[in-house]
């Protein structure tokens, strides 16, 4: 059994994203050229964690990319940076989705600040 695929008119954003490459002599990270990647969802709501030591933003948004739908799906880094309108983030999490009952790939959830 498969998971339903999402409708493309759905994914109406596009990113650039920048794959991290390492760091330089100078320990400043190196991050390959932008590369456009379509049919993509971004929600830009943040999240938050509360302690005892304060308030900890979690991510900035979440930006969901689809097996088969977004074009190129790359294998996203931790540390690579994303672009979308207009302004820089860092990728903290990547989260592979797979489909049901199966190790076959459906989603990439991307968790940036």
């Amino acid at each position: 059994m498969r998971l339903p695929r999402v409708p493309l008119k759905f994914l109406v954003h596009e990113i650039e994203y920048m794959e991290y490459l390492g760091n330089d002599d100078w320990q400043k990270p190196i991050h390959a050229d932008p590369v456009k990647i379509e049919n993509v969802r971004v929600d830009s709501s943040p999240d938050f964690s509360v302690s005892s030591s304060g308030e900890q933003i979690l991510y900035n948004a979440l930006i969901f990319c689809y097996k088969g739908l977004t074009t190129p799906l790359p294998n996203f880094k931790v540390k690579s940076r994303i672009k979308f309108n207009g302004v820089e983030h860092t990728i903290v999490r990547v989260v592979p989705v797979f489909e049901a009952y199966v190790d076959d790939l459906y989603s990439i959830e991307l968790e940036v600040v």
